[in-house]
């Protein structure tokens, strides 16, 4: 990595393990559908781990998705893998297989025998035409005292949701700890007796993937324009590897073929090259410094007739409007000297101070 590289080493790598999912939910990020043939096998995440290990020791390893028990053994195999090498672990899982006691005590112990640190269950509106609601009480309520270090309820909703925080803690009878996405990074020590750390993240409906064509948009929250002018920290150093083993730029969009955010294959390059190419990717930096807000704006002012949405509701969705946009992209990478100019700007001033 260049000594003047924005980026951080990587500690934090993420694998959309398969496009396979028991669900179709309105608001998916990946577009993931059930019986979707694509997925990573043991052999390429264990390949990809010894990879990103050897760049800079991991620390945290997130199989996601799809969902990824649908991986048999191979998510197993991958879970002890990192536990052997001292790197914590998390699914991201909608718990289809908690359909009855005995089937939620048996995987939740496999996952646990595995060296599963935490579990996070997805639960909100979206997904409960397809897992019933009682299926998550039941992995929330059977994984207690099992020896996670976490549990944590990741929910997505919007003002017209019928699943919030307030009714997940209703029905489960317990007052559990809620952390919002607009709360800071610093976490209330709420572990049990049980010396697990049991939390409800709550996050507000994004329009992004499958949302912008299933979900109504008076469903979304708009935020200002003047709050969305921010870098986003996730950018290169949370790199996340996608079902066909590409190497992404962060997970909070599809970036399978986007020209921005696809930065290479894991089938044809090392994991060093890639990440090397990137440190280096004016396009990326700005991204990282600047925010995708930034761009869409400089995008605009060299061809002001490009055409983006009037409003957003998170920077993400400002990402994939401008990334997907090739009329935009081929604007800005015409004009990649500008870019650099205003990021050297943006340092210069951040000395001053």
């Amino acid at each position: 990595m260049s000594e003047n590289s924005c980026f951080t080493p990587t500690t934090q790598l993420t694998f959309i393990t398969t496009a396979n999912c028991t669900a179709k939910c309105d608001h998916c990020v990946m577009y993931c559908v059930p019986g979707d043939k694509r997925k990573l096998t043991f052999e390429q995440m264990k390949a990809t781990i010894d990879q990103y290990n050897k760049l800079s020791p991991l620390f945290l390893v997130v199989f996601s998705g799809g969902e990824p028990l649908l991986l048999g053994e191979d998510l197993y195999e991958a879970l002890a893998y990192c536990d052997s090498l001292g790197i914590l672990t998390r699914i991201v899982t909608n718990c289809y297989w908690a359909k009855d006691d005995e089937s939620a005590e048996r995987i939740l112990r496999e996952l646990r025998e595995s060296g599963l640190w935490e579990l996070n269950i997805s639960c909100d509106d979206y997904h409960d035409p397809y897992v019933p609601f009682e299926y998550v009480k039941r992995a929330y309520k059977t994984s207690k005292s099992m020896g996670f270090s976490a549990v944590v309820i990741a929910n997505s909703h919007s003002g017209k949701s019928k699943i919030t925080p307030d009714y997940i803690k209703e029905q489960f009878g317990e007052d559990i700890y809620t952390k919002g996405d607009d709360d800071d990074d610093t976490l209330t020590d709420s572990r049990k007796k049980d010396g697990t750390f049991y939390m409800l993240s709550n996050a507000t409906l994004q329009n992004v993937g499958r949302a912008r064509e299933k979900i109504s948009p008076d469903n979304f929250v708009a935020v200002p324009n003047q709050n969305l002018y921010t870098g986003c920290r996730w950018c290169v150093n949370h790199p996340a590897i996608s079902p066909i083993n590409h190497v992404w730029s962060c997970c909070g969009i599809q970036c399978d073929g986007n020209e921005v955010l696809d930065m290479g294959d894991l089938n044809k390059e090392s994991a060093e090259d890639i990440m090397n190419r990137a440190y280096d990717n004016i396009f990326l930096v700005a991204i990282k410094k600047l925010g995708p807000m930034f761009l869409r704006d400089a995008a605009l002012r060299i061809d002001p007739d490009l055409r983006f949405k009037d409003s957003y509701s998170s920077v993400c969705e400002v990402c994939q409007d401008l990334t997907e946009n090739k009329d935009a992209v081929r604007a800005l990478k015409a004009n990649y000297f500008n870019i650099y100019q205003a990021i050297k700007a943006v340092e210069a001033k951040k000395d001053e101070q």
